[in-house]
């Protein structure tokens, strides 16, 4: 079993508190990840700033599901994580999108601070 689907495992055999924290520090790991990839996406791709989300969202929920499916958990835990992943991503990509349609350069530092506080990342 690879690291991730590890990690879901264990994630659905804790306590509920400590399931919020694993889960808030997973989705915490997975916000990080996509502005980094939204911010650092080449130029060269020709895609709008919509279209680079949706192709970066849709690869991290392929990948989580991927070791989902490795993962030791019932099919109702599986669901659960689908859509706890999916809504969790959802709402990141409404704050990048906003935060792009306010700043307009997705490396300036006023835009990556401000996604970075919306997203519930610390900023060092």
């Amino acid at each position: 079993m690879n690291r991730a689907a590890l990690a879901i495992t264990q994630l659905y055999n804790t306590t509920d508190n400590e399931f919020d924290n694993r889960f808030h520090i997973m989705m915490t790991n997975l916000r990080r990840k996509l502005l980094e990839t939204f911010r650092d996406a080449s130029v060269d791709l020709q895609l709008d700033s919509d279209a680079i989300l949706n192709n970066q969202s849709s690869a991290l929920i392929h990948i989580q599901m991927s070791a989902c499916a490795a993962a030791d958990i019932t099919e109702d835990q599986s669901q659960d994580f689908g859509l706890r992943l999916e809504n969790n991503l959802a709402d990141a990509i409404i704050i990048l999108q906003r935060c792009f349609a306010l700043f307009g350069e997705r490396t300036s530092v006023a835009f990556q601070l401000e996604a970075a506080s919306l997203l519930g990342l610390p900023v060092d």
